[in-house]
């Protein structure tokens, strides 16, 4: 679409939607981690998980540690529409793409989180019978010593 207008579910709003609320969610895991009780996400039930895990250690005299929670970083933010190599600034892209890089806690549920990206998708995508929708699948990666890494991409079309 034409940058002239006000084009409704844009594939930018809904993945700038979902990554607000991957930021929530990493603030939450981040408060747990350094005893932070007064996020807006205080009922997440990451969240809530990751502070009495807090609280059983610090009254075990214990630290909480990167391990105890589950680490989310927004790695990539994709959009654009380009001609040739350079972008076209008056054109709304049609689709958006996010990678998260996501290290799951072992006291995590990997496939709560999957329906956690499941949830978020679902509620970010703002006209989905239309195609208007945000998808998210699991990228493998070599790192370059052999290990794979899992990689999370969300694609708003």
């Amino acid at each position: 679409g034409h940058g002239s207008r006000f084009i409704d579910n844009t594939a930018v709003e809904q993945i700038v939607e979902l990554a607000n609320r991957a930021l929530a969610f990493r603030k939450g895991q981040r408060d747990a981690l350094h005893g932070a009780d007064h996020s807006d996400h205080s009922n997440c039930s990451h969240a809530v998980a990751a502070r009495n895990r807090r609280r059983a250690k610090e009254k075990a005299g214990a630290n909480m540690q990167m391990g105890d929670v589950t680490s989310l970083n927004i790695t990539t933010l994709q959009a654009g529409v380009k001609a040739g190599d350079q972008f076209v600034y008056n054109c709304v892209p049609p689709t958006a793409t996010a990678s998260l890089d996501i290290r799951i806690s072992p006291h995590d549920n990997p496939a709560d989180i999957g329906k956690m990206l499941d949830n978020w998708c679902q509620e970010c995508s703002s006209d989905a019978d239309n195609g208007h929708k945000v998808t998210w699948d699991f990228l493998r990666d070599q790192n370059g010593d052999g290990n794979d890494m899992m990689k999370h991409a969300l694609t708003s079309t």
